[in-house]
């Protein structure tokens, strides 16, 4: 990188090389040589241009796998954690110029400097454009030689310049998912989730506006907000006594009740269920742990490359193909 500064890096074609195209398809660039250069050369081209990037940096383990000004860095380095953050500080700022604002950068990443990048993105990029992190179990087996536990898994980090600008798509919805809605009315298939919100902002003093009485006739099976006779009166209270919220506000309840909201009676109490319907899903929205075969780094990874190069071990530590693919 110091022999770098002050110099244009420029792209010098291979002739014979190129990735063929048909018809109108867009033509794919494969940049061989140092990502700083490369990247330094992009800031001149694609700059404000770029929709996704995904990096897969060194991980800086002291397994001889990385350099730092022509060196390896070593487990014991007092100073790698500050070498690595100079390093990939460089690259991510580079990185940063090249995404549209609606584009995305995912970084892969381990235990050994997660907490660092994750500060330095949050700096670079802003915390409140983090996206999330996702754990990736890429090795379902565990590192036999870990000392302590054996660890399985990775992590991906991702960032968008402005999130109110970005779209995350939906994984296709499994056999056993579809089987899931497992109810039909004349509308569609659906099953139930809870009326009443849980988990952050669903309490009382939160959103006050969503706390107000429901009152249900056994007899008629009507849901109204109106007082009638036989009228037994619902409200957003949890099992431990604690003043919850509606999911809706008044006005959205009316509109919906008679074709989206069933009752039951759970352990004695009635309770007010939300018709989840088949077809307003989008698809499943991804979680924040992968956990399925196709993430093996080593069945989906190191076994492809080498039935596609005839070799062993001709790239270090691959990612799985579905984990770049989904």
């Amino acid at each position: 990188d110091i022999d770098s500064e002050g110099k244009l890096p420029i792209l010098k074609e291979v002739k014979g090389k190129e990735i063929q195209t048909n018809g109108n398809i867009p033509t794919n660039i494969l940049i061989e040589g140092d990502n700083f250069h490369a990247l330094s050369v992009l800031n001149y081209t694609h700059k404000g241009k770029i929709d996704v990037i995904y990096i897969d940096p060194p991980f800086n383990t002291g397994n001889k796998s990385w350099k730092y000004n022509n060196k390896f860095v070593e487990r014991d380095d007092l100073f790698k954690h500050s070498k690595w953050i100079s390093f990939i500080s460089k690259r991510l700022r580079l990185a940063k110029n090249l995404l549209k604002n609606s584009g995305i950068i995912i970084v892969a990443i381990d235990d050994y400097e997660i907490h660092t990048l994750r500060s330095l993105m949050d700096e670079i990029f802003e915390e409140s454009n983090r996206l999330g992190t996702i754990t990736v179990v890429h090795n379902p087996r565990g590192r036999n030689d870990d000392k302590y536990f054996a660890t399985m898994h990775e992590y991906m980090l991702i960032y968008s310049l402005k999130p109110e600008s970005t779209s995350v798509g939906y994984f296709e919805l499994t056999e056993e998912d579809v089987n899931s809605f497992n109810m039909t009315d004349e509308i569609s298939q659906y099953n139930l989730t809870s009326f009443m919100r849980t988990g952050n902002n669903s309490d009382r003093e939160t959103r006050p506006n969503l706390f107000y009485s429901i009152y249900y006739n056994p007899k008629t099976n009507n849901l109204d907000l109106k007082k009638n006779s036989n009228a037994i009166e619902l409200l957003p209270v949890n099992n431990s006594g604690e003043e919850k919220t509606w999911r809706w506000g008044e006005k959205t309840f009316l509109e919906k009740k008679d074709t989206e909201l069933m009752v039951k009676k759970v352990k004695e109490v009635y309770r007010v269920f939300k018709k989840r319907r088949l077809t307003n899903m989008k698809g499943k929205k991804p979680r924040t742990v992968w956990y399925a075969p196709r993430y093996d780094a080593s069945s989906h990874g190191i076994m492809i490359l080498q039935k596609m190069f005839h070799k062993k071990n001709i790239f270090p530590y691959p990612k799985s193909l579905w984990t770049v693919f989904d």
